[in-house]
């Protein structure tokens, strides 16, 4: 009987690691995105200089590593919900 509840133990003991661990990626994650909307916010305060192709091609990259990143931590599926978020903030 001991062995089983050691076992449980053990299990809650990894459960609450990988919760853990959830938890400071999706911190980073979400500092990440406020970073990423900050630079939005700045990119549209350049008013007509923020079409220029330099610019536009700075935004992409910024959301393409963003992108990158977010797909490494939490997969793909997390994603889809995340670039529809920033595609709102972007149309805003």
């Amino acid at each position: 009987m001991s062995s089983g509840v050691g076992d449980r133990v053990q299990d809650l003991e990894d459960t609450l690691q990988k919760l853990s661990e959830f938890n400071d990626n999706l911190e980073d994650v979400a500092n990440n995105l406020k970073k990423y909307e900050d630079k939005v916010e700045a990119h549209k305060d350049l008013g007509p200089a923020a079409k220029d192709g330099k610019h536009l091609d700075k935004m992409r990259v910024s959301l393409f590593y963003l992108f990158i990143f977010i797909c490494i931590v939490y997969g793909f599926i997390i994603v889809i919900r995340i670039l529809d978020y920033i595609y709102k903030i972007l149309t805003s």
